[in-house]
């Protein structure tokens, strides 16, 4: 299992989603998640990397969130327009910015703080959380 150094941390709290969540927003998008994206979370789930007190930051999104992010509706009706024809808006970090992956069909996909690119793949961009929940506010 590819994500599995999420699973079996125990310091990790994530919650699981429907099994066919992932396609039903798909569905309603109109687009297709990246297969990384699509994996974690119909393997892991969503939640956050710094503890359920503190839900909101550092957290990856659930299906639901992210169509509701993209569509500006909900808790996410005030952001700016963050999300591009060629991203998706996945993770919501520290002081509430959120940042995309990729909208490719390849096996691995970039992540994104706006324009700059922080990790080649959703996998490296995990592990570097896990090690450094603000590894990516360094320049």
């Amino acid at each position: 299992m590819k994500f599995s150094f999420i699973k079996d941390n125990s310091d990790l709290q994530f919650s699981k989603i429907k099994s066919n969540e992932v396609e039903r927003v798909e569905d309603e998008l109109g687009i297709v998640f990246p297969k990384e994206l699509k994996q974690f979370l119909t393997e892991i789930g969503y939640g956050s990397f710094v503890g359920e007190e503190e839900l909101d930051e550092n957290c990856v999104l659930s299906a639901a969130s992210i169509r509701d992010f993209r569509l500006r509706q909900g808790f996410f009706d005030a952001y700016p327009s963050y999300d591009e024809e060629s991203k998706l808006v996945f993770f919501i970090g520290w002081e509430s910015v959120p940042f995309s992956i990729g909208l490719t069909d390849g096996e691995q996909n970039a992540v994104y703080d706006n324009e700059r690119m922080i990790a080649n793949s959703l996998e490296e961009f995990l592990f570097k959380i896990i090690e450094d929940p603000e590894y990516y506010q360094q320049d």
